[in-house]
Formats: C-alpha cells, sequence, structure tokens
C-alpha cells in the first residue's frame, strides 16, 4: 500500500507542477522547463556514460540549456532567429575537448554527448512554439497535448492490463513485454475521445477534425517514444532512468512520451497551417 501511495502523491505532485507552469506565467514555464531538460540530459548521459567526462556532459547539458533558452528569448521577446545559434558555442567546446581522444571505445562512449542534444534538448525547445503568439503566453494548447499524452498513457495501461494480457499479439515483446496491441488500440481510442472532448470545450483552438488528428497522432508518436527510452533503458541494463520522482522513476520516465509526442504535433500543425 504504501509504494501505492508514495506514487499517487508524486505523480499529482507533478502533475501540480506541470500545470502551474503552463498556466501561471511564461517565467515559471521557462523554469521548469529548464529544470527539466538539465535533468533528463543528466539522466541521459548517466545510464550511458556514468560518471565518465564529467566536464563534457556539462557542456552538453549547456548547450541543450542554450538552445532552448535562445528558443524562448526568440518567441516571448522577438529576437532574431540567427541568434538560436549561439545556443552551439558549448557545443564547439564540446567538440574542441575531445580533440586528443584516439580509442573508439572511447568515441562511441561520448557520442551520446551529442545524442542527447538531439533527443532531448532540441525536441524540448520546440515547446516554445506551442505556448506564444505573437510574444504573448499562453499554455492551454501544449497544457491540452499534455492532457492527450497521459490520458493515451492511462488509457494503453488500462485496456493492455485488462484486456492485452490474455488475448491479441503483443506489440514489441523483445522490447517491452508487457505492452500489447489492445492497449495501442485503447491508448488511440482514449486519445481521441480526449481530444473530441478539448475540441468541443474550446481548449483546443483548432476544428474537431484537426484535433481528433492531433490526438491519434500524439498517441501514435508517444508511443514510440516510449518504446525507444525502452530500447535505451534495456541495453543499459537499467529499470528507470532515474529515481527523482519516487514511485515514477527518473525525468525521462515522465517526458518520454512528450519528448516524441509534442513536436510531432507542432510538425503536424506547420504542415496544416495551424501554426
Amino acid at each position: 500500500m504504501k509504494p501505492l501511495i508514495t506514487r499517487t502523491l508524486t505523480g499529482l505532485a507533478y502533475l501540480v507542477v506541470m500545470v502551474g507552469c503552463l498556466l501561471l506565467s511564461k517565467y515559471c514555464f521557462l523554469l521548469v522547463m529548464l529544470l527539466v531538460v538539465t535533468m533528463m540530459m543528466h539522466e541521459f548521459h548517466k545510464m550511458n556514460m556514468g560518471g565518465t567526462y564529467p566536464v563534457q556532459q556539462v557542456l552538453s547539458v549547456l548547450t541543450g540549456l542554450g538552445i532552448f533558452l535562445l528558443f524562448f528569448c526568440h518567441m516571448a521577446y522577438g529576437i532574431e532567429s540567427k541568434y538560436i545559434l549561439l545556443g552551439f558555442i558549448p557545443l564547439f567546446a564540446l567538440m574542441v575537448s575531445f580533440f586528443g581522444i584516439k580509442d573508439r571505445e572511447e568515441f562511441h562512449k561520448v557520442s551520446h554527448l551529442f545524442t542527447s542534444i538531439l533527443y532531448i534538448a532540441i525536441p524540448m525547445s520546440m515547446f516554445n512554439l506551442l505556448v506564444f503568439h505573437n510574444y504573448n503566453f499562453d499554455g492551454i494548447v501544449l497544457l491540452g497535448f499534455f492532457i492527450i499524452v497521459w490520458v493515451s498513457d492511462v488509457g494503453a495501461y488500462c485496456f493492455g492490463m485488462a484486456l492485452g494480457q490474455k488475448y491479441g499479439p503483443k506489440l514489441c515483446p523483445n522490447i517491452s513485454p508487457k505492452k500489447s496491441w489492445i492497449g495501442v488500440i485503447g491508448g488511440v481510442a482514449t486519445s481521441v475521445a480526449a481530444g473530441a472532448i478539448l475540441s468541443a470545450t474550446g481548449m483546443l483552438p483548432f476544428g474537431m477534425g484537426h484535433c481528433i488528428a492531433l490526438a491519434a497522432v500524439i498517441c501514435v508518436t508517444g508511443i514510440c517514444g516510449d518504446l525507444i527510452e525502452s530500447v535505451w533503458k534495456r541495453v543499459c541494463g537499467v529499470k528507470d532512468s532515474g529515481n527523482c520522482i519516487p514511485g515514477h522513476g527518473g525525468m525521462m520516465d515522465r517526458f518520454d512520451s512528450a519528448v516524441v509526442a509534442i513536436p510531432s504535433a507542432v510538425i503536424y500543425m506547420i504542415i496544416f497551417g495551424l501554426l
């Protein structure tokens, strides 16, 4: 019973922080997202590299934070987009720091420092595109997308545990043995229902068709994001990316779906002229 209580309380605290940062102000959003990016990149480095190359790990995180901050300043204050490239200055320092490495295994290890920027920092920076309109902060659309991600996770879990463990084939048994196709169907159904409700209530300011399509895109790509992290954890031999959220694991475990799903929704919006 105690683990369930811990998981429930920490889950509620996580929800309060996320909802609060999206509704209160752009500065709350910035602080929370910078913390999330830092913790996710740190967990990724620790999972793949342990304590090796600590200075380079810091430079990698600084690159990610710089990119996010400059995206934020571009959307919030209108600084020219070319200045986002300044976020890569620590990346140049990171590259220079590896001039003396000649061992193949060491190069393989340090490649994770660049992967974390592509996998975590740049996708998370795209969140800024959803919370600003004409330099005004409004986190409602991003909150709506997070709601779809959460509803999709709950739907997939409930359908998967109730029916998927007994009936139908598994989704990717070599990666995540408990995930089933029935769970995927349940996740898509619940997320589409959530998208329709968010459209009907006006929380997502798009047509019903677009909201349903966005919900489906978020659900499917979110499942892919979950599987991507599962592969990484399996290769690294860890159960969770970290333990910063008791009962839930690490920050990557909380954002593994969103870091793929929400940028995919942004791409959909760009393609169909919604952004």
